[in-house]
């Protein structure tokens, strides 16, 4: 009778471990399991400034995800507007709702860095290392950061790093190619003051066999008839590339809480543009190669009290652009088939202010302005 106990006791104990499990899919003992729950009611409060506005907003998450990626790999994976890339260091524009990349405005810091020739924005020459805040802004959304966004507005900016003392990050990223990342960020930081230096660098010579399936080439025989043909292998010398970035911002909060801040950004690149795989000729009589020179400077001013803000903003942007492609006239001497070069200097400035009259009421005031100067050859 013992035995029989303990066999029992066993069987009852298995039976009580199975219970848990048929419970999860809503059964119990073979018939449907309903569960009442109180109600429960979600309630959110949006600023009356937001109210009618579509953004998509980054996680810092999205944005250190991997520190190699450029802002238009940002914008691939973490969001549905549409991104037109040729490859890593080569043009990006991003387009929202069907709208041509000159639709759709892009700010750093309040300020417009659109080329006022194109229209557009490259984003793989913006580094997400170098981005703290991004938002997107759908439509007619985009009027509140800047007119002129037919599709939407990008909007991105940078901001203290919020620590105390002294600290250093280096990254770096080996990859097939000889292809170099190098990532560096400085900060200091005190009661008073925030101050960091970012730097990246990314360089690559592209220089690679590959066998080129858009050719062909014959075999012939003695006659001179063809009796085959085959893909051949070649090795491309085109597309090298090598971007600096240097990022330098200070912020400092005064006694009574204002804040001022100081950003400056200066971009030096040399990129060869690649040759068509369809084409016959020897890769070392061209030369296609684009340079540019970019510095973004913008200092802000903030003050925040009981029921209102104000902010100023004012901006200095100067970009140097130079377009050269050039033959092998026959000699060894490289002749210019174009030559271009192009001068962007843009001054900005915008004013804020926000007034808040109780709970319900909010008075906003908003004044920007641009000036740009442009000479192109």
């Amino acid at each position: 009778m013992r035995g029989k106990g303990w066999i029992l006791g066993i069987l009852g104990g298995l039976a009580g471990l199975a219970l848990p499990a048929a419970a999860q899919d809503g059964t119990e003992g073979g018939k449907e399991r309903l569960l009442r729950t109180e109600v429960v009611t979600v309630r959110g409060r949006r600023p009356l400034k937001e109210i009618g506005i579509q953004r998509t907003r980054f996680d810092s998450a999205a944005l250190r995800g991997n520190v190699a990626l450029s802002m238009a790999d940002v914008l691939t994976f973490h969001s549905s507007i549409f991104v037109k890339s040729y490859g890593r260091a080569t043009l990006a524009t991003v387009a929202f709702r069907g709208t041509s990349p000159s639709h759709t405005q892009v700010t750093w810091n309040g300020m417009r860095i659109n080329n006022p020739m194109l229209g557009m924005t490259d984003f793989s020459m913006i580094p997400a290392f170098f981005i703290d805040e991004a938002s997107l802004l759908h439509g007619t959304s985009s009027v509140d950061e800047a007119g002129g966004g037919l599709g939407g507005a990008v909007r991105l900016g940078t901001g203290p790093a919020g620590t105390e003392g002294v600290g250093l990050q280096y990254v770096q990223g080996i990859g097939s190619f000889r292809t170099f990342d190098e990532f560096l960020r400085l900060t200091y930081g005190a009661r008073r003051w925030q101050v960091s230096t970012r730097a990246v660098c990314a360089s690559s010579p592209n220089d690679y066999k590959y066998r080129n399936r858009d050719k062909k080439e014959n075999i012939y025989d003695e006659e001179m008839n063809i009796v085959g043909q085959y893909y051949p292998t070649e090795r491309n010398r085109s597309g090298a590339y090598r971007d600096i970035h240097v990022l330098q911002e200070a912020y400092y909060t005064a006694e009574n809480g204002d804040r001022v801040g100081l950003r400056g950004w200066y971009l030096n690149s040399n990129r060869e543009l690649p040759m068509l795989t369809t084409e016959y000729g020897d890769e070392t009589e061209f030369e296609n190669r684009q340079r540019e020179q970019t510095f973004r400077g913008v200092v802000s001013w903030e003050r925040r009290r009981e029921g209102w803000k104000a902010e100023a903003n004012g901006g200095y942007l100067y970009t140097r652009m130079a377009y050269d492609y050039k033959r092998d006239v026959g000699n060894g001497t490289m002749a210019a088939m174009t030559r271009s070069r192009s001068r962007v200097q843009t001054l900005y400035g915008r004013a804020r202010g926000e007034y808040y009259g109780g709970r319900k009421w909010l008075f906003a005031l908003d004044l920007s302005a641009h000036q740009h100067w442009v000479e192109s050859a």
